[in-house]
């Protein structure tokens, strides 16, 4: 609307290396031989990235402007998943301490960010069936025999999730209200949806490919 245009630029490797926009300036990208991404700078912001031997980012240093700076380490487990996220900083609303809990299965049991703890039950399939927050409940899952989500519910708010008999989904409530709904066309794919709350619709066409 206000006319400007941005410039972007690549590498022999077709990887993004520079963005210059006339409003909010240039931002620049370098990487290291494997194609991470090590190091992004714009007007005010720097982000630094480091990698482990399997190409998983284990530390980033931000800056923002003069003042402040965060520092942010992450660890894995055996199967590579992410165990520690802990983010240092002299400005005490960016320190956090996050860590994560699994089980044999793989799934996300327990999830601290230093103040409050989340743990989560599933059923038999994998669903997530319940979430717990400091102990007590928090939300309650249900699901259809497709392990399709059909309700959730938390403390007296009950929303619900309704499909057609090819699995779409069509509808979804609060309680009696009608949030959102969902068309398809014969090939499954969404033709329109509209939230019912705010009178926006959105229309989608495709084509022959």
């Amino acid at each position: 609307p206000d006319g400007s245009r941005s410039a972007f630029s690549f590498d022999k490797n077709d990887r993004l290396k520079k963005i210059t926009d006339a409003a909010l300036g240039t931002t620049a990208y370098d990487y290291d031989k494997v194609g991470n991404l090590i190091k992004a700078v714009q007007p005010g912001n720097t982000v630094a990235y480091t990698y482990d031997k399997n190409n998983r980012p284990v530390s980033l240093s931000r800056q923002f402007g003069e003042t402040i700076r965060v520092s942010e380490q992450i660890a894995y487990d055996a199967l590579g998943r992410i165990t520690q996220h802990n983010s240092t900083s002299e400005t005490p609303e960016y320190a956090r301490s996050r860590s994560y809990l699994y089980d044999a299965l793989g799934q996300l049991t327990a999830y601290s960010d230093g103040e409050n703890t989340e743990t989560y039950l599933y059923d038999a399939p994998g669903n997530r069936t319940a979430k717990h927050l400091d102990g007590s409940p928090a939300a309650a899952y249900q699901y259809n025999a497709f392990s399709q989500l059909t309700a959730v519910t938390q403390g007296e708010d009950v929303y619900s999730y309704h499909y057609d008999r090819r699995g779409n989904l069509t509808e979804e409530r609060h309680g009696e209200q009608v949030l959102k709904n969902y068309v398809y066309d014969a090939a499954n794919r969404m033709i329109s949806g509209t939230n019912l709350v705010t009178g926006r619709k959105s229309e989608y066409t495709y084509n022959g490919l």
